[in-house]
């Protein structure tokens, strides 16, 4: 059953959009202020544990093989952080929007 999911056209397509959305870094490392290719895209949420998150993008992440392993170990969790990502033209009121919108515990 695993194995077909994983050869799916549907788990590539997904898999794709998360690979580009953490740009290919392991988000772990990421966090560490390091740079690190990923091994794998990692399921946060296993699919045994909750077969209906197999294609819910926010429960992927990309990890190297290394963090892949420490997750499996317990010896570290992951999750999705929310980015938002605001651009425009200069004096069209980013600042503005960023401030106005923020949360306490965002880092800007």
């Amino acid at each position: 059953m695993y194995d077909d999911f994983y050869h799916s056209k549907e788990w590539q397509v997904v898999r794709q959009v998360a690979v580009a959305r953490d740009y290919g870094l392991c988000q772990n490392c990421l966090r560490k202020d390091k740079a690190v290719s990923l091994d794998m895209v990692h399921h946060i949420r296993e699919i045994k544990e909750d077969w209906n998150k197999r294609l819910d993008i926010n429960n992927l992440v990309c990890l190297c093989n290394n963090c892949h392993s420490l997750v499996h170990k317990g010896m570290i969790a992951v999750d999705r952080t929310k980015v938002t990502v605001v651009t425009g033209a200069c004096g069209s009121g980013k600042t503005t929007y960023v401030e106005e919108h923020k949360d306490k515990d965002d880092m800007v």
